[in-house]
């Protein structure tokens, strides 16, 4: 069924468009812009949105502008008393309008309009997948360029856990992007489009920074021997850049190198570019440590281990989470922790959710732990309320 988004904030002309409106659409309403934002950042799959021009707290230019970066192939409709020429100029300029709708409206205006919208929402479908991927891209590129972009940005840090005596280990510092519009972005998402530009290392300058600042201000004040890790891609790894960017941050935080750890995530190209090589050999000179992320997924290949001089393997999260409940799984961590130990690799395992978890890994002999089952990801502020109440005397006890 073809769907409406109808924005207004009285009930009384909502109920009223949804008297006129065809059964064969399916409307969805709201009586503030800013829900029926929340509405599109779950569903975009809208076959056209209808919006007042005057509304409280958000008008609906500035509500349809911003649905138009979530939901740039759906055409917007501004409903309105006047359609003087300022307001049709802005409106089209600023939101994108496809078309108005003059109150009281009529049925048939209302229809023909429902129908516009539906040919053109269909037609941008029809052009493939690859036109909303590129807009996408589009508006990303856009957002890194803006001044404010890293305030977008903020780390969450999720404890890696020692095997052997349940003390802290390490932590981890996760990216996170919480766009004004968008909402959540995964990496997974931005850094591939990141690495693009020039983007990259600005981020990655961001990400270092407040990195080592937390080891600094947190992490240290509880136990020196743990290590803070980020992830890299391949792509950075190569330059030179980050090699002067970490040892720099290191030096002004007063940090061992010891206590830094790159974790690089999957790519081909790890294990045939001399400059990739060459970069992590520069950088374990410096005294850091190097790990391979997400090993055991499909991604990285045991070839790895003959080319790249690591210290460590982070088994991929979907390996532990299906082992308790497959023998197979349970033989092919086995395979990996026995291999990294006869190679004098540290063994990371993600993904541990319960104590089902944590007795086997400990039991197959991996050196530390990471997952829910000791901490989600979190701000700096509630990691530090964690180390206060965290209790490796009792974890130790619990999985021996």
């Amino acid at each position: 069924m073809r769907r409406v988004l109808v924005v207004d904030d009285d009930e009384f002309v909502i109920a009223g468009l949804r008297r006129i409106i065809p059964r064969d659409y399916e409307v969805i309403s709201s009586t503030s812009g800013a829900e029926a934002l929340e509405f599109l950042r779950v569903d975009r799959k809208v076959f056209a949105i209808i919006s007042d021009a005057s509304m409280p707290n958000m008008d609906g230019i500035r509500f349809l502008e911003s649905a138009r970066v979530i939901a740039p192939h759906t055409p917007r409709v501004l409903l309105t008393g006047r359609t003087d020429k300022r307001t049709v100029i802005e409106s089209i300029n600023i939101a994108g309008v496809f078309h108005f709708l003059e109150k009281p409206v009529h049925s048939k205006a209302l229809i023909s309009c429902l129908e516009d919208c539906c040919s053109v929402y269909l037609d941008a479908v029809r052009k493939s997948k690859l036109l909303f991927e590129s807009d996408f891209e589009q508006m990303l590129h856009l957002e890194f360029s803006k001044d404010n972009f890293l305030d977008q940005l903020s780390l969450a840090f999720q404890p890696r856990i020692d095997a052997r005596n349940g003390g802290l280990a390490g932590v981890e510092a996760l990216l996170r992007w919480r766009h004004p519009i968008q909402g959540a972005i995964s990496p997974d998402v931005f850094i591939p489009i990141a690495e693009k530009s020039r983007a990259i290392e600005v981020i990655t300058n961001w990400v270092v920074e407040k990195s080592c600042q937390f080891w600094a201000r947190c992490i240290s004040r509880y136990d020196t021997n743990a290590v803070i890790a980020i992830n890299v891609p391949p792509s950075l790894v190569q330059s030179g850049f980050l090699f002067d960017l970490v040892s720099e941050s290191l030096l002004k935080h007063d940090m061992d190198p010891s206590s830094f750890e790159i974790e690089i995530t999957e790519g081909t190209e790890l294990a045939n570019s001399p400059d990739v090589l060459a970069s992590i050999s520069k950088l374990k000179r410096l005294g850091i440590s190097i790990s391979i992320d997400d090993f055991g997924s499909g991604h990285t290949s045991i070839s790895y281990l003959q080319f790249v001089d690591i210290n460590g393997l982070k088994i991929d999260k979907k390996l532990v989470l299906n082992a308790p409940n497959c023998s197979r799984e349970t033989e092919i961590l086995r395979s990996i922790v026995n291999m990294a130990n006869a190679l004098g690799l540290k063994v990371i395992a993600e993904g541990v959710e319960c104590e089902t978890h944590a007795a086997l890994v400990k039991e197959l002999g991996v050196d530390e732990m990471q997952g829910f089952h000791f901490g989600k990801p979190m701000q700096m502020s509630a990691f530090a309320d964690w180390l206060r109440c965290y209790k490796p005397n009792w974890l130790a006890v619990n999985l021996s």
